[in-house]
């Protein structure tokens, strides 16, 4: 009994290890490819999560793993605003209404434009990440004649 409770016990430790690697591997996948593969200026932030900038504008990659074992990513872009709540979040619905990808959201004085994602692995992540890096801009250009 002793023999079987250390065994799971041991499989239990080695899947979260695995599972942290997993995570590990894939933020620092997405880390490189925007640093050296886009040639984008790119940092870990102080929650470390991934920060970069693109055509002056930053942007964050936030990267978790999941207790199931894949990564959940969300690529985000926030402006300042000094629209009323209520015309941001007018804003953000109608591109919510008409974009399948893009999520928008308002609160006072930001706005915020994400694209999120799941990965089973490296491959998917590096995927999704070259295509949020295309929409990001045409959604941008989208957002800014709403204002």
């Amino acid at each position: 009994m002793k023999k079987l409770l250390l065994t799971l016990l041991m499989l239990l430790c080695g899947y979260s290890a695995s599972n942290a690697q997993s995570n590990d591997r894939i933020k620092s996948a997405v880390f490189t490819y925007l640093h050296d593969d886009c040639g984008y200026e790119t940092v870990y932030d102080s929650d470390g999560d991934i920060q970069f900038t693109m055509d002056d504008l930053v942007y964050y990659a936030i990267i978790k793993m999941t207790d199931e074992g894949y990564a959940l990513a969300e690529f985000r872009i926030v402006f300042e605003s000094n629209e009323s709540l209520d015309e941001l979040l007018t804003i953000a619905n109608d591109i919510n209404r008409s974009k399948y990808l893009c999520k928008c959201m308002a609160e006072p004085g930001r706005f915020q434009i994400s694209m999120e994602f799941a990965a089973a692995n490296t491959a998917q992540a590096l995927f999704q990440t070259e295509q949020a890096l295309h929409w990001f801009p045409i959604w941008i250009e989208d957002i800014k004649d709403k204002f």
